[in-house]
This record gives C-alpha cells, sequence and structure tokens, in this order.
C-alpha cells in the first residue's frame, strides 16, 4: 500500500510561524519587556499588554494587513511576505478567539478601576519618594 504524504500548507504556515515565536531572541526580549514593564508599572498594565498583544497576533493570523505588520515588527524575512489563504472557517474559529483577548483586556480595566494604577506600580512609589 503506497501512501503519498501531502503537507498542508496552513500547518506548515503555522509551523514556521510559532517557530519564529520560539526563537530564544524573541522569547528573552519578552520576557525583559515584561519584567521592566511588571515592575515599573505593575502586573495589570503587564496583562494590558499582553491581551492587546495577543489580540493582535490572533488579528495578524487571520487577516494581511496586520500580518504584513507583524512580519515587520518582528524583523522576520523567514515568513511569507503575505499571509497565505486560509479557510472560511478558520477566520471565523479565530475571529471567535479575539474574544480571549478582549475578555482579558476588559477583567484588567475593570481591575485597574477597582484598585487604581499607583496602588500597583513602582513607579508611583518612586514619585512619592521624590516629590517634596
Amino acid at each position: 500500500m503506497k501512501t503519498t504524504s501531502q503537507s498542508d500548507p496552513i500547518q506548515d504556515f503555522y509551523t514556521q510561524f510559532t517557530s519564529i515565536l520560539g526563537k530564544q531572541r524573541f522569547v528573552l526580549c519578552f520576557i525583559g519587556t515584561g519584567l521592566v514593564i511588571i515592575l515599573l508599572f505593575g502586573a495589570l498594565i503587564f496583562s494590558l499588554a499582553f491581551g492587546l498583544f495577543f489580540g493582535f497576533v490572533l488579528l495578524a493570523l487571520t487577516f494581511d494587513l496586520p500580518y504584513r505588520l507583524l512580519r515587520q515588527v518582528l524583523r522576520s524575512q523567514d515568513l511569507h511576505p503575505h499571509l497565505i489563504k486560509l479557510p472560511v472557517r478558520r477566520i471565523a474559529f479565530n475571529c471567535a478567539l479575539l474574544v480571549m483577548p478582549v475578555l482579558f483586556v476588559f477583567i484588567v480595566v475593570r481591575g485597574l478601576q477597582n484598585i487604581g494604577f499607583c496602588s500597583q506600580a513602582l513607579i508611583c512609589t518612586f514619585d512619592r519618594l521624590l516629590s517634596p
């Protein structure tokens, strides 16, 4: 019995995209930026930034214009210049997944409304120490 393995172009694209996001340079930059944001502005602001970034990545995996912008931001020439043609069910699934970052951002904004920015930000502590 002879089997031919045809590679799925969509799965190949997602594999290539996740390998870019898994590179050491991106991971270390993301962790370093996250630690600086957490130390200076607090965990809620980092959570807000993470939710916005996660939403942007989902948009980039769904539509071509955000994909090209993300490709420029990541400075990766290894990725395709344009987003590959996705089936309608994949586009609908990615749009449904956008509920998660929106919910994440909503929860963070509600948290900021309840506890305030300065109660969890180190930058406000520095301001209180330096102000006369």
